[in-house]
This record gives C-alpha cells, sequence and structure tokens, in this order.
C-alpha cells in the first residue's frame, strides 16, 4: 500500500517552495494541454482558449504541489488519480449539461497521464532543487 503526504504551507519557506513545485507542474500541464488542444480543436479564438488552459493548469497544480512524495512512484500514482479524478469530472459534467459524451473521450486517459507526467518531472525537479525539505 502506497501512502503519501501532503502539506499545509505553515511557514513562508514551506509556501515557496510549495510554489515552486507548483509551478514546475503548472508548466508541464499548461504545455500538455494547450498542444492536445491545438491538435483537436482547429477553430475558436486563441485567448479564451489560452485562459481556460491556464486555469485548468492552476487547479492542477496545486494538487501536484502540496504533495510530498518520498519516492517518484507515489509521485506518479497520486498524479494519476488526480488526473483520474479531473477527467471523470469533465467527462461527467459535459454529460450532465450536453446530454451527451465529449467527442473527446480519449481525455479519459490523457489526462491521468499528462498529470502523472507533471508529478514526474515535478519531484526529479524538485528533488534536485531540495524543495521538499520543509
Amino acid at each position: 500500500m502506497s501512502i503519501t503526504e501532503l502539506v499545509y504551507f505553515h511557514s513562508n519557506r514551506a509556501g515557496i517552495y510549495g510554489t515552486f513545485r507548483g509551478a514546475i507542474a503548472f508548466v508541464v500541464l499548461f504545455l500538455g494541454l494547450l498542444i492536445h488542444t491545438l491538435l483537436i480543436n482547429k477553430k475558436g479564438d486563441l485567448v479564451p482558449i489560452l485562459a481556460v488552459i491556464a486555469l485548468c493548469s492552476l487547479v492542477l497544480c496545486s494538487a501536484v504541489g502540496v504533495q510530498l512524495p518520498k519516492n517518484v512512484g507515489q509521485a506518479a500514482l497520486y498524479g494519476s488519480l488526480v488526473g483520474l479524478v479531473a477527467s471523470v469530472v469533465y467527462v461527467c459534467m459535459t454529460y450532465l449539461s450536453t446530454n451527451q459524451f465529449p467527442d473527446d473521450i480519449a481525455i479519459i486517459v490523457l489526462l491521468p497521464l499528462l498529470v502523472c507526467l507533471s508529478a514526474i518531472v515535478t519531484y526529479y525537479v524538485s528533488s534536485s532543487l531540495n524543495l521538499y525539505k520543509i
């Protein structure tokens, strides 16, 4: 059984380190969602698309930033579960609001993989910069 630790930012240093971890995850998530969106969305104004991608990345990176994994396996598992929750909520809310499933049903697999990747990158970069030492 894998157990992970989540942290509340109880000091300025912990908050700064958590913000840096979140920023690392944000960059990976933003780029991944942007690439995916540009591949499937051939029309539309770019500004609202970037705003939505930024908001989604911000919400997901905040979940990755508060984790203090002890190894890459914990980071990958936690990231995958966060992505799975987000993708299932997206599919369910799309169905409830439109009475049909989203055209891009592959998001159920892609989003957990993307959040997992961001958690792994965050783990390695944060470990090398000692951002887990609170």
